[in-house]
């Protein structure tokens, strides 16, 4: 049989244990608790502690109901005598144990919901309902706002010592999020007391991500002797050939033949690289682990191209960084992660420079095809090399148009993100009219308020001397409304009607009714003439709405003003497909929600979203 190390230590103490037993020696201290350990002595003034034959278990239980009796017999008499104190001397009072549910990363100042945010909240709510959360909502504000939910530093919900563990959920959703900084972050102030098994899986996986390994196997040999199975083994296995322990990792990988649990082609095969054999080659890896793309790093790998069939947003962001993987899986792969939040937009951007563009295809653009994230990857960069905006601006209409087509929740978005630095560098004039409506839109998403509400006035100028400023007004007029925060732009019914004109029929009833609806959530009067426009839709629709319970917990929540559990059925409420997805009415109440409890900035980004995304 084998042994590793551990489980040698543990035989070897049976040994003395039985030994003691059975020669009579002194039995050894299991180490109980000492609110729980039978009393020998006081450290009280005028006490005595007699000895007891009754058994340790019995005489502990009578110290918790009444002194034992013969504990009365003597009671030593002591005169009090007085102490003098030294005037300097600091009173320190003992620590209380800090709840590990309340610690976060994010107080107040720096973006959390504030202390109070589960004030009135029941905990075991909230324990049910964290691991509901979406992994990854497709909406920047609901990414920003489930963040904040779970790093916010807060008095944790409920009370006494049955609340429920809230901190694994916690980190477990950031982990599924692909937070990985924020996971380190998070798990370094755990309290020892309240690490488990999840969290240091978390964070070892974590640091394996991040291209931290030395790190992730610190923590791996650091948990080995307090957590088991064939992960465990695998992930020692792993660090123990890194660090050139060959004996040890070829022992390891005979234990975990005999241990329950499959393990993957290639993780024997990856072992068999570190420990220096040189014609490994992996084909197949489908939805690899942080562990197992760390392992793919450390002998520097091909990426089988089925490893870009994962969801999960850190691994895309781990294969969109890695020089060895495919260009075209990194592109694909760094667009789902920008999507999803992990991936920024000028990273994006630089991997789009790697693609190729032959100087007749440049020349050649309007005809070249470009389908695909390689074809989006070319327009970028035809239009990165336009010195003319008008050639500029045809070029990012036409991408984010084909995008839009594609994806107008997500792929639509990120080509926006990765070219708004190109787009505020052009000038808005009159002969880019034309261009007004879908730059102002695209500014609008990018957060852009104040340049998209150039682009309105310089077409609302020429409207009555050029047609084409004339409709780039009436197109653009409400979003720019709906995006206001200030008031800047007054209502005006006549703009909406001229909207409804150029556009309604194009974008038919259903989304005319939820840009109206968005506008009346935000406190815009559209009134009975507006919504007289949009009756002749279906009197019903079949559309994918939160549950009964969510939605009357959500409503009530908002009205007694309780933060977190606002914002977490917010979130629950919307679920992973974002705003431009969900039900107009279900939309309609999220909003409201989230500016009941004060969240009116996150609530008109919401909103601007839902509007974006709607592929007008």
């Amino acid at each position: 049989m084998l042994v590793r190390s551990g489980s040698v230590l543990g035989l070897i103490l049976g040994f003395f244990v039985a030994s003691g037993a059975v020669m009579g020696a002194e039995p050894i201290s299991l180490g109980l608790p000492a609110s729980l350990a039978v009393p020998q002595s006081s450290d009280k003034k005028g006490d005595v502690s007699q000895g007891t034959s009754e058994p340790a278990t019995q005489a502990v239980v009578e110290s918790l109901i009444e002194p034992a009796a013969s504990e009365a017999t003597v009671v030593p008499v002591v005169k009090p005598v007085a102490e003098t104190r030294d005037p300097t001397a600091v009173d320190i009072a003992p620590l209380e144990t800090v709840n590990p549910n309340s610690i976060g990363l994010l107080d107040a100042d720096a973006g959390g919901f504030g202390v109070d945010m589960w004030q009135g909240t029941d905990g075991g709510l909230v324990a049910q309902l964290l691991p509901r959360l979406p992994a990854a909502p497709r909406s920047p504000t609901l990414r920003a706002l489930q963040r904040r939910l779970l790093l916010s530093t807060a008095t944790a919900p409920g009370n006494g010592v049955l609340q429920a563990n809230l901190l694994p959920l916690r980190i477990d959703r950031l982990a599924a999020m692909g937070e990985t900084k924020a996971v380190i972050e998070l798990a370094r102030i755990v309290p020892t007391h309240a690490m488990d098994e999840s969290i240091a899986l978390s964070r070892i996986e974590s640091r394996f991500l991040s291209g931290d390994i030395e790190l992730a196997c610190k923590d791996v040999r650091s948990h080995i002797r307090d957590y088991q199975g064939a992960h465990w083994q695998r992930m020692q296995i792993f660090c123990e050939a890194l660090a050139g322990e060959a004996e040890a990792a070829r022992l390891g990988l005979l234990l975990l033949r005999e241990m329950p649990g499959k393990s993957k082609p290639a993780f024997f095969q990856l072992i068999d690289a570190v420990l220096g054999r040189d014609d490994v080659q992996i084909f197949n890896l489908p939805d690899p682990t942080g562990f197992e793309f760390a392992m793919i790093k450390a002998t520097k790998q091909q990426l089988p191209p089925d490893a870009g069939v994962t969801t999960h947003p850190a691994i895309l962001r781990a294969i969109a960084r890695y020089e060895k993987a495919p260009l075209a899986l990194r592109l694909d792969a760094g667009e789902r992660a920008e999507a999803m939040g992990t991936f920024a937009a000028d990273e994006l951007a630089g991997l789009y420079r790697l693609v190729h563009l032959r100087s007749e295809a440049f020349r050649d653009i309007d005809n070249t095809e470009t389908d695909g994230v390689l074809g989006r990857a070319l327009l970028v960069r035809a239009a990165k090399m336009r010195t003319d905006p008008e050639g500029q601006a045809r070029l990012l209409h036409r991408l984010w148009k084909e995008a839009a087509a594609v994806d107008a929740a997500g792929t639509y978005g990120t080509v926006v993100r990765v070219t708004l630095p190109m787009l505020l560098e052009i000038t808005p004039s009159l002969s880019l009219a034309w261009f007004a409506d879908e730059a102002g839109r695209a500014l609008l998403l990018g957060g852009h308020t104040q340049e998209a509400s150039a682009w309105l006035a310089l077409v609302q100028g020429e409207a009555f001397n050029e047609a084409a400023a004339a409709r780039a007004r009436d197109a653009l007029w409400p979003f720019v409304k709906l995006a206001d925060a200030d008031g800047a732009l007054a209502w005006d019914a006549a703009r909406l009607d001229a909207w409804w004109k150029i556009a309604g029929p194009v974008a038919g009833n259903a989304k005319a009714a939820r840009l109206f609806g968005l506008l009346a959530a935000m406190g815009n009067p559209v009134g009975g003439a507006g919504w007289a426009r949009v009756l002749p839709d279906a009197p019903r629709t079949t559309m994918v709405v939160p549950s009964v319970a969510i939605w009357n917990a959500l409503g009530e929540a908002s009205t007694q003003g309780r933060m977190g559990e606002t914002v977490l059925l917010v979130l629950l409420s919307m679920g992973e497909d974002g705003p431009g997805q969900v039900a107009p009415m279900t939309l309609d109440g999220v909003l409201a929600a989230l500016r009941g409890v004060g969240l009116g900035v996150e609530a008109r980004r919401l909103a601007v979203e839902a509007a974006m995304t709607q592929g007008f």
